[in-house]
Parts: C-alpha cells; structure tokens; sequence
C-alpha cells in the first residue's frame, strides 16, 4: 500500500470516556492532511455552585467530565493549523497518550508543554512523544526550566565524542602515559623534548577534531537563556567555538601560547617549529596550566562566584580528581546533577546522576526544550 494514499494515526488519545484519534495522510513532498475521529463525545458541565462539599467527597474539582456513546464523527482540516484546533479541542490534562507519530512528535510536544500539566502527566507526554526519554532525563529537563542561574562544569568527558582522548577513564591516554612526568614546569624546564612531543601530539590531535552537537546544544542553551557559565576544565576551546560565551577555561587554552621565561606571545608555528622566544630565547609552551601551577585568577573568582549563585549545577565528563576544579561543586547550594559515562560511589553527594555520553545525554535533554 502506498504510504501516500493511507492515513496514518499522528496522535491517539485514550480516556475512560473512549479515544479519539488525529489521523493524517501524506499527500506529497511534506504536506499533510487531517480528520479527527472520536469514539465516544466528550463534553464538559460545570458543577452546581451550592453543591454541598461532603457529598463531594475527593470529586472537589470545578468540572467533570460527562461521557455519552455516540456515532464515530470525523472533521476534516487541510493543515497543520486545523490538527492543533482538533487536538486542542479536548482535556489534554485528563486523556492519556496512547499514540505519537514519530514525524509529529516535536510538534505535539510544543502543544502539551505548553499546557499546565502535573509533573506526572507532562513526564508521561514526554515519554509517548520521544521513547528514549528516561525518568532521569525528564528531571534535568525539569530543573533546567526551574533554575534561574545555571552553571555548567565539563571535564574530559566532553570532548571525548569531539575525538579528543579522555586521559582519565579507563581507556585513556593517562594510563600510558603519566602526566605527573609531562605536563609539569619540571618537564619544560628539564625536558624540553618530551614535553615538546607531547604537547604537538595534542595539538595535531586536536587539529583534526571540532566541537559536537553537545558543544553545540550548551551554545543554544545559553542564548535561550537556560545556561548562564561554562566553567571547563577542557584546554581545546570547543565551548567558545560552538557559540557558547560565557566560558572560564580553568586550565588554559592550548590553541596560544607564550614564552615561559618572560611571557609574550608566541604562534603556534613557533611553538611547533621548536623555535626559541625571540625576545629572550626563552622556551615556549602552549598557555595550558601545567600541574603545580595556579588556575588564571579572573577563570577561577568568576566560576566560582557564579557556582554560589546557581540554582542548578551540572557537571559533565569530569572525575573530580583535580584539586581545585573538584571542589565546585560543593560551593553551591542550588541542585546539582553529574553526567558521565562512568559513575560511581564518589559521586554519590549530586541530587542526581545520569550515567552516559555527554552528547547523548544532552541530545536527549534537547528534545524536549520548547
């Protein structure tokens, strides 16, 4: 049968009343058509005024439902316009989902979200319009909208889907090899060749890799007014080239770089070549903090003024391991949520904890936000 001469159900509604179902048929290119159908007629009365309250008992609600049999009944509309009329027509509040077209999913959902739902019966919407989303999922979503300041802190974790290696998991570099030995002032300073090596292995690692879509959705959070800081510990800058602009790298940046010994600025040429500063002939290195060192001061105050502002803190691809970064999150009194791909009992002090990717988790997130 040709998909284009079939109707196909966009959204079926179910209640102890009967169903009503919003039927579409594709008749070329992406443009639809629709009739409504419903089983049984619903209709509303409000309730006698001088009713007496006990013999209401628990039914103390300003309306009820009145359910009577009727003939099936169909109506027409020629645009999605008419299939927000037909659906709108009924108690959203009080019919349950029993259906959602996956093409019309995004569209149903920006209906319903919309309305005054219980938590209960919006999570239950969600759920029928997008099947991958997990209570966990719903919560973020939830406190994202409820929090008036939200900070977000990335770690490794999240650039590991952009092609960068995460040195910290299991599977990372840092298992191979010991930062303890590289990225000190040690190793610049006393073995200036290893560290040299180490740091252009990064860099042309790093040249082959771009931001993900998780950079991406942060970005548009923020100019949705949904994310207020970006505080990373990340080095590669992928935050600020996915249009994100409220960003602390408290570890640097290894996209500049400067003289060790008297601090100007050097290329990146430069610095791949092995040339010498060309002010003192000093060494160069890339403007990344190296262990031992202290995080940028202006980096660090404003991430942390901004953790003790947030409603909402949300840690992703970090293990936490790294003093100071590691203590932010307990420097605010807002709700806070950990993503990563690994969890453990460490992490046990967030509100909530949602054990996968970075990208997919916020993928999921994004599903939802109108």
């Amino acid at each position: 049968m040709d998909i284009q001469e079939s109707w196909q159900p966009i959204l079926i509604l179910g209640g102890e009343g009967g169903s009503v179902t919003i039927l579409g048929k594709n008749i070329g290119n992406t443009e639809w058509v629709f009739k409504k159908r419903t089983n049984e007629v619903f209709s509303f009365k409000e309730m006698d005024n001088d009713q007496n309250i006990e013999d209401r008992g628990t039914r103390q609600i300003k309306k009820v439902i009145k359910v009577k049999p009727s003939i099936k009944q169909t109506m027409e509309g020629t645009n999605w316009e008419d299939a927000i009329t037909m659906i709108e027509e009924f108690p959203l509040e009080q019919l349950s989902p029993k259906n959602v077209h996956p093409f019309f999913n995004k569209r149903i959902w920006d209906i319903v979200s919309k309305r005054s739902l219980s938590k209960y019966k919006l999570k239950r919407w969600a759920k029928a319009c997008f099947p991958t989303i997990t209570d966990e999922i719903f919560e973020l979503y939830e406190a994202l909208y409820a929090s008036i300041h939200t900070v977000v802190l990335t770690g490794a974790g999240m650039s590991v889907e952009s092609g960068i290696p995460d040195f910290r998991s299991k599977s990372g570099w840092w298992k191979n090899i010991d930062p303890l030995t590289v990225a000190t002032v040690e190793a610049l300073e006393e073995n200036y060749d290893l560290f040299h090596e180490f740091y252009t292995v990064r860099l042309k690692t790093l040249g082959g890799c771009k931001p993900h879509e998780g950079h991406h959705i942060l970005g548009k959070w923020e100019k949705k007014g949904l994310v207020h800081e970006i505080a990373t510990q990340n080095v590669d800058g992928f935050h600020t080239m996915a249009s994100s602009s409220q960003v602390d790298q408290l570890h640097g940046s290894i996209r500049t770089f400067r003289c060790h010994q008297c601090g100007s600025e050097a290329s990146l040429d430069q610095f791949i070549n092995k040339e010498s500063c060309s002010l003192c002939n000093g060494k160069l290195r890339p403007n990344v903090v190296l262990f031992g060192e202290m995080l940028p001061e202006q980096a660090w105050n404003n991430a942390l003024n901004h953790m003790q502002r947030a409603n909402l803190v949300i840690v992703i691809g970090t293990s936490l391991k790294v003093y100071p970064v590691s203590q932010l999150p307990q420097m605010t009194n807002g709700k806070t949520i950990y993503i990563n791909k690994e969890v453990n009992d460490l992490h046990s002090f967030f509100d909530l904890t949602i054990e996968g990717s970075a990208k997919e988790t916020l993928s999921s997130v994004d599903q939802l936000i109108r």
